[in-house]
C-alpha cells in the first residue's frame, strides 16, 4: 500500500520508537526520510544510526569541501558517495544521509555509474546494485535520509532535493 500522495501528514513519533519505524518502513519496501526540528534531536538519530551499524555519508561536510574548501572535487565527492552506497548495500545496512539543515539537491550527486538515482527508489534497488557492479542489495540494506528542518520548510523543500521523495 503507497502513502498518501504529497503532501501528506507525517507521523511525529518519539524517539523511544524511532528504531521501530524505521523497520516497518523497511519491511514495507520503502526508504525512509528523517525530520528532525533541532541539532540535538538530528545528533541522537544520528548516533542511534551509527551504534546500529549503518554506513553514514555526511552531505554537509562534502559541501564544505566542494563548496568552500575546494580541496574535494565534485566527481571526488560523487565517487565517495558512490562508496559509501555500494558499502551499504554489499553489507545489507542501512545507509544514512546526513544532509544537515541545508540539504543540497542530491540529483546533482548521481550519475549511473557511481550513484543511480534508482537507488532511492526501494522498487528499483536491484538496477542500481547492478549499475553498482553487484547482483543485487543484500538483504537489509535501507536508506535514510536525515535532515534538520522546521516541518513547514521540509514539505516544501525535500520533494525538490531528494530523488524518489514521494515513495518514502
Amino acid at each position: 500500500e503507497k502513502p498518501a500522495a504529497f503532501p501528506m501528514v507525517w507521523p511525529t513519533v518519539p524517539y523511544l520508537q524511532l528504531h521501530r519505524h524505521l523497520q516497518q518502513a523497511m519491511h514495507g519496501r520503502q526508504h525512509a526520510c528523517v525530520v528532525c526540528p533541532s541539532e540535538a534531536s538530528a545528533s541522537a538519530v544520528a548516533l542511534h544510526c551509527k551504534r546500529a551499524g549503518s554506513v553514514l555519508c555526511d552531505f554537509r561536510q562534502l559541501q564544505v569541501k566542494v563548496n568552500l574548501a575546494k580541496n574535494l572535487t565534485p566527481e571526488a565527492a560523487r565517487a565517495e558517495i558512490g562508496r559509501a552506497l555500494k558499502d551499504a548495500m554489499q553489507r545489507g545496512v542501512r545507509l544514512v544521509l546526513l544532509l544537515g539543515n541545508s540539504p543540497p539537491n542530491l540529483r546533482r550527486y548521481c550519475d549511473s555509474q557511481q550513484v543511480p538515482m534508482d537507488a532511492f527508489e526501494f522498487e528499483k534497488l536491484a538496477e542500481a546494485a547492478r549499475a553498482l557492479g553487484l547482483d543485487g542489495p543484500s538483504p537489509g540494506f535501507h536508506m535514510v535520509c536525515l535532515t534538520e528542518l522546521p516541518k513547514a520548510r521540509a514539505e516544501r523543500l525535500l520533494q525538490q532535493v531528494i530523488p524518489g521523495f514521494d515513495d518514502m
